[in-house]
Order: C-alpha cells, then structure tokens, then sequence
C-alpha cells in the first residue's frame, strides 16, 4: 500500500504513470498547506505526467480503454495522443459510447 505522505520523499524518474483504479485522480492530500490529489502526489514526487480517472469506470470499460492506450502509446505518438486514440476507439463501439466508459480518464502534468 502507498500513501500519500510517501510520494513526497520519492523522486521519481517515470515519464508516464497510469492509475487505473477507481476514483485514483480524485480525492485530497494535504502537502504542506495545499491540498492535491493522488496524479499531484505524484506529480509533486516528479512524475512527468499522470494518467488517472476521475469516477469510478467498470473494470471492462477500464480494460478495453487501456487496452488501446498502451497499443497506441507503442507507436511514436505522445501520451496525450495515445488516450485520445483510445477514448475515440471505446467511444465508437455502441456498448461503450457513453462518456462515463471513457471520458473520466484524464491525463495530468507537462505534455
């Protein structure tokens, strides 16, 4: 288990962090005397950027969403361009067009 406390002594090198747990790019910490969320914890640690949903998504919609994401990111595309790939390709299928299957996942931190 991590918590928030923790991130603040890493230094983190990543270009990329994805939490694809519900809820991940919601709540608050407080650091010093501002309050951020879980992708600012680790933002704040150094992360580049951060790719974390606002609600909680089903598992299934989750998987598929990550599922394009990564096999967009395999290309020489920017993790921006990766999720939108992605977000367009749950979208186009019937099952999953409603935004709460991809439109929560939210890329935090420099492009």
């Amino acid at each position: 288990m991590l918590w928030y406390g923790e991130l603040a002594r890493y230094r983190l090198r990543a270009r990329l962090f994805v939490l694809a747990a519900c809820h991940a790019g919601t709540g608050s910490v407080e650091f010093g005397s501002e309050y951020v969320g879980f992708p600012g914890a680790f933002l704040a640690a150094g992360a580049r950027q951060v790719l974390a949903p606002l609600w909680a998504v089903s598992d299934t919609s989750t998987a598929l969403l990550m599922r394009h994401f990564y096999t967009a990111l395999a290309t020489p595309v920017s993790p921006a361009a990766a999720l939108r790939e992605a977000q367009q390709q749950v979208a186009a299928n019937p099952a999953t067009a409603h935004p709460y299957h991809w439109a929560g996942f939210q890329l935090f931190g420099a492009a």
